[in-house]
């Protein structure tokens, strides 16, 4: 296991868990656009919320109009439990920001952020102006992912198979398939720490980056 010590505070985790423990309904949003970390990371959040306070009312919500999750993603546990943030009506306790460090890019729910009444962030990001009641922000992560995987390994959380798939596509789409320079230490120690969980890395491989060979042969 990680050593969390040489990561994120313990107080920072304790800071967002009690954010969480107080609202009664959460939403889970990541940026406009969203890549694959983006995706998995907001995926994998709003599973381990809803499975560790399973009396949350948890939404996962997509900035963009559309409301569609781009079809090399559609693979992951999931991506059809999702609202577009142009319908949703609700005034969220908690409005959870995932690899995003300006509220700019959250489009159409950006509305839902303001009303919301607390906020909190998962991001690699750095920041400026900081726009968060509490967060897990640490530039230096190869992928908001990591701090994903982090948080369910601070909260003592076993990751579910589905929630390991979606965070080791996080990890591998924001690492180029670990050949960014970001692909440090960390991120094959919470690669290991995915796969042994049960993620797959062959159908990660298949879906996003070979999806098009394969509809092109059919």
């Amino acid at each position: 296991m990680l050593d969390l010590s040489t990561n994120i505070q313990k107080t920072e985790f304790d800071e967002v868990i009690a954010l969480i423990e107080k609202a009664s309904s959460i939403v889970v949003c990541a940026h406009t656009s969203p890549d694959g970390d983006a995706i998995g990371s907001g995926l994998a959040l709003t599973s381990i919320i809803r499975r560790h306070w399973p009396l949350k009312h948890v939404v996962h919500l997509l900035a963009d109009a559309a409301g569609e999750i781009p079809r090399i993603y559609q693979f992951l546990p999931g991506s059809d439990d999702c609202v577009s943030a142009s319908v949703y009506e609700g005034t969220p306790d908690l409005f959870i920001c995932v690899d995003l460090s300006a509220p700019d890019r959250l489009a159409d729910a950006q509305p839902i952020l303001v009303r919301s009444k607390m906020v909190a962030v998962f991001d690699h990001h750095p920041s400026s102006k900081p726009f968060w009641d509490a967060g897990l922000v640490r530039p230096g992560a190869a992928a908001a992912g990591v701090i994903v995987t982090e948080f369910a390994l601070h909260l003592g959380v076993r990751l579910a198979k589905e929630e390991a798939q979606c965070l080791f596509c996080a990890l591998v789409t924001d690492t180029g398939r670990f050949q960014y320079q970001n692909a440090d230490n960390e991120a094959f120690a919470i690669a290991g720490i995915l796969v042994g969980a049960g993620a797959s890395p062959a159908e990660v491989a298949l879906h996003v980056y070979q999806s098009d060979s394969l509809a092109y042969m059919h």
